[in-house]
């Protein structure tokens, strides 16, 4: 079911096994004041033993050097039901003082059989945080056991990983 509200205040009854927030999402938080409480509220909805997962870019230096506000190209695909050719594109611009990333989604749609494109954007900022502050705030919402995974597979989090993956676990 879908539920529309406040995150800082959801409680679920029976409470989840698994609560997760997938990429990004923790990023749109302005600070760790509201990290925080989005960790918490993940804890007060889960059952013992009940797992948290989160996900969030770590983009390096080199990385964050290339957000520079450039357009680039994500990735080119069919749409399924239409043949229409979708594309995705970026465009992303570092603000070293504020800490933070604004990133902007373009997704262009091109008919098959020709026709007018189709336009849709997005713009978010992205408030960055490090590996191990998420894992110093999950611990400071009292999940007992917590884990950083550097990718999907899962390898453990390192100084050349791209995203952390927070794996927090009531104990």
């Amino acid at each position: 079911s879908v539920v529309e509200g406040d995150f800082s205040d959801y409680r679920a009854e029976p409470r989840f096994g698994l609560a997760f927030m997938a990429v990004n999402t923790l990023l749109l938080m302005e600070d760790d004041a509201a990290r925080l409480a989005v960790l918490e509220t993940m804890r007060a909805n889960l059952r013992d033993s009940g797992i948290a997962a989160a996900e969030v870019s770590t983009p390096q230096a080199d990385e964050l050097a290339r957000y520079d506000g450039r357009i680039q190209l994500e990735w080119l695909r069919a749409d399924p039901d239409t043949g229409d050719q979708v594309t995705k594109m970026i465009s992303a611009r570092y603000d070293e003082d504020a800490g933070t990333v604004t990133l902007t989604q373009i997704y262009e749609s091109t008919p098959l059989h020709g026709g007018q494109v189709t336009r849709v954007t997005k713009t978010d900022t992205l408030h960055l945080v490090s590996a191990e502050k998420l894992e110093a705030l999950a611990r400071e919402a009292g999940f007992g056991e917590v884990e950083l995974k550097g990718d999907h597979l899962p390898t453990p989090y390192g100084a050349r990983s791209h995203r952390a993956i927070l794996v927090a676990r009531l104990v």
